[in-house]
């Protein structure tokens, strides 16, 4: 199973300052993302067909999270890591 995290894509913006929570924009999730930079959809791609080679051949029963490492980076994780 593949977890993707805040992926950008051609799709115009939605914003509606009404609506409380986190960024609506992938690419305003930049700053939760260690290397900085967005997702795109290339990188989901990369990772089914790592799942679906040879070299991911004896990966079974997990999910890859494709985040950049914003899960693994907030507080509570960094905690638990340290």
């Amino acid at each position: 199973c593949i977890a993707p995290g805040a992926i950008s894509n051609k799709l115009p913006d939605i914003e509606d300052d009404s609506i409380d929570g986190p960024p609506h924009n992938p690419d305003d999730w930049k700053k939760f993302v260690p290397s900085g930079k967005g997702g795109l959809p290339s990188d989901i791609a990369n990772a089914v067909l790592y799942l679906s080679s040879d070299l991911g051949q004896y990966v079974n029963g997990e999910t890859l999270l494709v985040d950049g490492g914003m899960i693994a980076s907030q507080k509570i994780h960094g905690e638990i890591l340290n």
